[in-house]
């Protein structure tokens, strides 16, 4: 009785030992992949601060995180308060739009961008002495 027992709590471990390897590895990778967005927020923070000066690119990389983080935000509110539908319902489901979905999608990120731009204009004194120097055709 001892020799299955013993097989049996030898592959449990093994396969424990894998998911822990595993799970290990993931998470890893996702902290690795956020070091890397930190750096290239970082580039993009200094290419932007020796265009328009430090504060500015600050507020802009901040405009655009915060930007992000309400879509984000947008997202979870509208998946929590979605009714669940079973899976005979979302196979079948296909919604009736007047327009392509890109659309949506595209005037959403255009929305997102016009908020990000009236936000940095709006608290930046450079930005607006700029836009007072070289005024529009």
């Amino acid at each position: 009785m001892g020799g299955p027992v013993a097989s049996l709590v030898l592959q449990i471990s093994a396969s424990r030992r894998r998911v822990t390897t595993i799970y290990s590895l993931i998470a890893f990778g996702g902290l690795v992949t956020i070091f890397a967005a930190g750096y290239a927020l970082d580039a993009v923070r200094t290419k932007l601060m020796f265009q328009f000066g430090g504060v500015l690119a600050s507020a802009i990389i901040a405009g655009g995180l915060i930007v992000m983080a309400g879509c984000l935000v947008g997202t979870a509110i509208a998946i929590k308060n979605r009714a669940p539908a079973s899976s005979s319902q979302t196979a079948s489901f296909t919604p009736d739009l007047p327009y392509p979905k890109s659309y949506s999608q595209a005037s959403l990120a255009a929305a997102a961008g016009a908020l990000t731009a009236a936000v940095i204009v709006a608290r930046s004194r450079a930005v607006r002495a700029f836009m007072a120097r070289h005024p529009r055709p």
